[in-house]
C-alpha cells in the first residue's frame, strides 16, 4: 500500500466468537440435548425410541459440546482428560444447563400429555 496502512488478510476479518459466546453455546447444546432426552423418555418408554433419541442428540451436540447430556457424564469426561479443576467455571455451568435442561424437559411433558410426567412412565400404566 503506498500510504503506509496495512491490510488485513481475509481470514483476521472474520469474527470469531468469544470464549464467554463459545461457552454459552455449549451450554445452550446441552441444555436443548438433555430436554429433549427427558422429552423423549417421557413421552415414550419404549427404549429403542429412548435409545435414538440420545443417538440423535448426541449427533446433534457432539462436535459442540461433546453430547454428554447427564452431570455425572460431564463430571467423568472433565475428570478423565484431567480438565476439571481447570476449567471449573465450564464444567459447573454445563452442569446447571443440564440439571434446567431436565426440568425443562419434565414440565413440558407435563404440559403437552396432561398427565403427571414428574413419575416413570411405567408408574403412569
Amino acid at each position: 500500500m503506498s500510504d503506509g496502512t496495512q491490510q488485513l488478510p481475509t481470514s483476521e476479518l472474520i469474527h470469531r466468537p468469544g470464549i464467554i459466546t463459545h461457552n454459552l453455546v455449549i451450554c445452550f447444546y446441552e441444555f436443548l440435548g438433555t430436554a429433549m432426552l427427558v422429552l423423549g423418555y417421557n413421552f415414550t418408554s419404549a427404549g429403542l425410541a429412548v435409545g435414538f433419541n440420545l443417538f440423535v442428540g448426541i449427533l446433534m451436540a457432539a462436535k459442540v459440546s461433546g453430547g454428554m447430556f447427564n452431570p455425572a457424564v460431564t463430571f467423568a469426561v472433565f475428570t478423565a482428560k484431567g480438565e476439571l479443576f481447570s476449567k471449573s467455571m465450564l464444567v459447573g455451568s454445563i452442569i446447571i444447563s443440564q440439571v434446567i435442561g431436565g426440568f425443562f424437559g419434565v414440565i413440558y411433558a407435563h404440559f403437552c400429555l396432561g398427565v403427571p410426567a414428574f413419575l416413570c412412565p411405567y408408574d403412569q400404566m
